[in-house]
């Protein structure tokens, strides 16, 4: 049987052999897994540090296309601030996702209801309006996306359009505001994850 082309050209197509997950022999090309210590905490700082190196590319236009970076760059910031929320929650109950009811909870004010309990009770001189601040940008960003789908389908699950309320979103700010938020609750799971290692 005659093959039929398509038409399409032949880049670097996948090969025989391939394998995404090798370790290497150059030290500069390889993750260490097995050298980490894994807590949501270290999570939330990876997911938020990949979205400042996407921003600040996009801001230099090293990328094809910066308007797509947006979708990568909102879902990293988001995936940060529940993931820190979670680890803030866990280290002050010093208890697991399961026990605190959060294994499957995306919603980022409800979560924040939960840390800020934590905090105000671990923390009482630091409630002020720092907090507010933080709880004002939170809310915000689940107004956007409030089921941690908005930045990763095109529509939801009942077809409709996602992020229909931006549409023009000022890269360099968001990341200045990301991180006054990353250093207020960053600071505030550090100082919860000493007092546990000093209650040892």
């Amino acid at each position: 049987m005659r093959k039929i082309s398509l038409g399409i050209p032949k880049l670097n197509w996948p090969k025989a052999g391939d394998e995404p997950f090798v370790a290497s022999k150059n030290p500069r090309h390889e993750a260490r897994l097995d050298m980490t210590h894994r807590t949501f905490g270290v999570y939330a700082c990876a997911y938020k540090e990949a979205a400042d190196r996407v921003v600040a590319c996009a801001i230099r236009r090293k990328t094809r296309y910066p308007d797509f970076d947006m979708f990568p760059i909102g879902f990293l910031y988001r995936h940060y601030l529940e993931l820190i929320l979670k680890d803030i929650i866990c280290e002050g109950r010093r208890c697991t996702l399961k026990h605190a009811g959060l294994l499957g909870c995306h919603d980022l004010l409800k979560l924040w209801e939960d840390a800020r309990t934590v905090i105000e009770g671990l923390f009482p001189a630091q409630v002020g309006k720092e907090m507010i601040a933080a709880e004002n940008c939170i809310s915000k960003f689940n107004r956007v996306d409030a089921s941690a789908q908005e930045f990763r389908y095109p529509v939801d699950t009942k077809q409709q359009k996602t992020l229909h309320a931006l549409t023009r979103v000022d890269l360099r700010n968001l990341k200045n505001v990301m991180t006054r938020l990353a250093n207020f609750l960053d600071s505030t799971s550090e100082a919860i994850a000493e007092m546990n290692r000093a209650a040892k």
